[in-house]
């Protein structure tokens, strides 16, 4: 959530939440959303805005029709444009920040109570390490893998120290249901759809291990030629109480041979610590190729 706060009146100025707020953080990087002010009020529109601040909203990338948030049931109009979302209760304190003056956006704490009304639990928990991970959904990038790299936009106390503060909201049951599977630090959506698999519980479909760490840093003393040097490896997951990194290899037909080489380096230098390194390929996630990691159990 965006540490900065300003004294606003919410109730004239159009509130952009659910898939157009997710669009929004999206298309645009955790440095400028980070740095927008929130509004320090709750207080939600009973009448529509003026409707001529809807241009503002092409400058930031979201598409029509626009979901947008109102406090009353007298404020739903039909429209082509606009998709309402009605709530009457009060929602915590800097529930929003502010694009531009007239247009605010559900942060991102709020914004993941209002997508667990429409997701799954398994998207959700998707969702969740995506808000907390280095990567942003991205279908537009030249690459073709379907993300980008971003910063993290929240984490998880954060999400239940906000859910917390809230009322009976719609979603929010299913939040919380959500919050005790999320890991923070995934670096991209398969390195997400890994984790889960491995530490969901057995009840909903996954192996039940222990919650390793995300992209974490391990120092190795390496020796040649009479001298000593530490150098700095990035494990995908790592259970270090086990000894064991997991590493996902997102196409192994296409590294290149310095990679391949630096691969290599990684493994025997994670080996010479007792760390055991695995490696899954997509196809090997995708067809659920496990006996590996009995190991574990």
């Amino acid at each position: 959530m965006p540490t900065n706060s300003i004294c606003y009146d919410t109730s004239m100025n159009w509130i952009i939440s659910h898939q157009s707020a997710l669009e929004f953080l999206r298309k645009n990087t955790a440095d400028k959303i980070l740095t927008l002010p929130t509004a320090n009020s709750s207080q939600l529109p009973l009448v529509l805005p003026d409707t001529e601040l809807l241009h503002l909203i092409t400058r930031w990338g979201m598409l029509i029709p626009l979901h947008v948030l109102f406090g009353g049931e007298e404020a739903r109009k039909e429209s082509k444009r606009l998709h309402f979302h009605v709530y009457s209760d009060q929602l915590p304190r800097e529930s929003f920040m502010q694009a531009e003056p007239g247009l605010l956006i559900s942060v991102p704490e709020l914004l993941f109570a209002q997508m667990a009304r429409e997701l799954t639990l398994y998207e959700l928990i998707m969702f969740g390490y995506e808000l907390c991970g280095s990567y942003r959904i991205w279908k537009d990038d030249l690459t073709g893998q379907g993300f980008r790299n971003d910063l993290p936009l929240t984490t998880v106390a954060k999400l239940s120290r906000y859910l917390s503060s809230m009322n009976e909201f719609y979603g929010r049951k299913s939040a919380f249901k959500a919050l005790p599977h999320i890991l923070e630090g995934s670096a991209s959506p398969m390195e997400s759809i890994m984790a889960m698999m491995l530490t969901l519980p057995y009840r909903l479909g996954g192996f039940g291990f222990p919650r390793p760490l995300l992209n974490s840093p391990v120092d190795v003393l390496l020796k040649s030629g009479g001298t000593a040097r530490v150098k700095h490896y990035i494990c995908d997951l790592l259970w270090l109480e086990h000894l064991l990194s997991v590493e996902y290899d997102s196409d192994s037909h296409h590294i290149k041979t310095e990679q391949i080489a630096k691969d290599a380096e990684k493994r025997n230098a994670l080996n010479s610590m007792g760390i055991r390194v695995i490696t899954l390929t997509r196809q090997q996630l995708m067809d659920g190729m496990w006996t590996c990691f009995t190991m574990l159990q």
